[in-house]
């Protein structure tokens, strides 16, 4: 067993559990374990992650809808992971959360986390850390990144889709979505300099 890529498998089949996970997590996660030198080896190591999961079945790769929905991309595998390495190149700039690709677990990867999840191994493999949940539903979490935000800049925005990021000048990304998978307002913050995402889930 390759324990740092299942480790890695783990956390994504997780945090898919919780929520939709964009292309800027995913490659967060396979960084946080194997620390690597160079973007370009980075993204050869998600391209072939992502290559190996959804040929797997354990996750599809679609968009997030103006409807708060996902809609797969019904296509061959090769041509998905084409698709994405296509995109994140033509950007020619780091990526930011929310944009390119979002990924979902399928029942057979639900399967997988919860046969991973009993393995010795992998059993402090927890997401739990890194979630917390709050009071207050959408109205305490506006004003949270309100407070948060104060000056920020504000690197993308979709009114339809309802979501913002924003990007701290030490790297932090703060992302803000009306609705999550389940219906949920979260705000996203990622720490760049020690690579840890928190979600807090704002509950009614």
């Amino acid at each position: 067993m390759n324990i740092r890529y299942e480790k890695t498998k783990i956390k994504i089949l997780a945090w898919s559990i919780e929520d939709w996970v964009d292309l800027f997590f995913f490659s967060s996660i396979i960084e946080e374990y194997h620390r690597y030198k160079s973007l370009e080896t980075l993204k050869n190591a998600t391209f072939n992650f992502i290559k190996d999961i959804l040929q797997k079945d354990l996750m599809k790769a679609g968009d997030l809808m103006p409807n708060n929905t996902f809609s797969p991309w019904n296509m061959p595998v090769d041509e998905i992971v084409a698709k994405i390495k296509s995109k994140w190149d033509n950007l020619n700039r780091e990526i930011h959360p929310q944009e390119i690709v979002w990924f979902d677990i399928t029942e057979k990867g639900k399967k997988e986390f919860e046969y991973l999840d009993n393995l010795p191994e992998l059993k402090k493999e927890r997401i739990n850390y890194y979630i917390r949940i709050c009071e207050g539903g959408q109205k305490a979490a506006e004003e949270m990144v309100s407070r948060l935000t104060n000056g920020v800049e504000l690197i993308k925005s979709d009114n339809l889709k309802k979501f913002k990021v924003y990007k701290l000048s030490d790297d932090t990304y703060i992302s803000y979505r009306q609705e999550s998978k389940f219906k949920i307002t979260v705000i996203d913050i990622h720490f760049s300099e020690i690579n840890k995402t928190l979600q807090f889930q704002y509950r009614e």
